[in-house]
């Protein structure tokens, strides 16, 4: 893992109009008392979700992404990192379940091939998009989801860029429709990215999709944290948001990016 300072503990709250982001290379994780931490703060219910999976990469890669979300929020809120609880709206996106006193922090986590991204914010809903570049994807599929725009883009694209292309423009849905907490409800091709201007901004083709409330204010942010991995994230706010990014790796160290 790349050095880094050790983690102090945070005991401050998270700046207002900043998204923080922390990426975590679970894949690399491989110290035993470590894996066995994650573990022991975590609740029986999701012992019994990364259990279910049948490769041992992909029970890391999940146990991992809960253990680094409940060390997150113990960093940020001095509480232990196993007194959380959550709950989930109707379309799965997950909160902390309310009636604790402390900052109002709303998070979101994304994983992908071995890789974990988890996004706080004060105040103000988050989503994220982790993706490996180096996944296999057939582009034709920008036609079927993609707005007509979009998927113009990644054709108009030189053939060693399309992929990449591809990428940058599927992160950033998928932060944006996690931001929303509305998940796929939201059609992939009800909006659309540019990504040919120095700006990102969202363009909708059918604001009655996603409500009146959700068409203002949105703004996004792309991090490279590695070669090849492709972070989006997004919140909505009147206010000019700033981003920092950070490494992490939960319970030992956090180092900025």
């Amino acid at each position: 893992m790349p050095p880094g300072r050790p983690a102090a503990r945070i005991m401050r709250s998270i700046p207002p109009d900043r998204i923080l982001l922390f990426f975590t290379r679970a894949d690399k994780i491989t110290d035993p008392d470590l894996l066995a931490r994650y573990r022991s703060v975590l609740s029986e219910e999701e012992i019994q979700k990364v259990n279910r999976y049948r490769f041992k990469k992909d029970r890391i890669l999940s146990l991992t992404a809960r253990a680094l979300l409940r060390y997150l929020l113990s960093e940020y809120t001095g509480l232990a990192p196993g007194s959380f609880s959550f709950k989930t709206n109707e379309f799965g996106k997950p909160s902390l379940v309310p009636g604790r006193s402390g900052p109002d922090i709303r998070f979101n986590l994304s994983h992908s091939s071995g890789t974990v991204v988890c996004g706080l914010m004060s105040g103000h809903d988050i989503g994220v998009d982790v993706e490996s570049r180096d996944r296999s994807v057939d582009l034709a599929i920008s036609r079927r989801f993609f707005s007509r725009q979009e998927a113009d883009q990644v054709d108009a694209c030189a053939d060693h860029e399309k992929h990449s292309r591809f990428f940058d423009l599927w992160t950033l849905k998928e932060s944006y429709i996690k931001a929303c907490g509305k998940g796929l409800s939201i059609p992939l091709d009800s909006f659309s990215f540019d990504l040919d201007k120095p700006d990102i901004n969202i363009r909708f083709h059918d604001p009655g999709v996603a409500g009146p409330e959700t068409l203002s204010g949105w703004q996004f942010f792309r991090w490279v944290p590695e070669n090849r991995i492709t972070v989006a994230a997004c919140a909505q706010s009147s206010n000019r948001l700033g981003i920092d990014t950070y490494h992490c790796i939960p319970f030992d160290r956090i180092w900025q990016d």
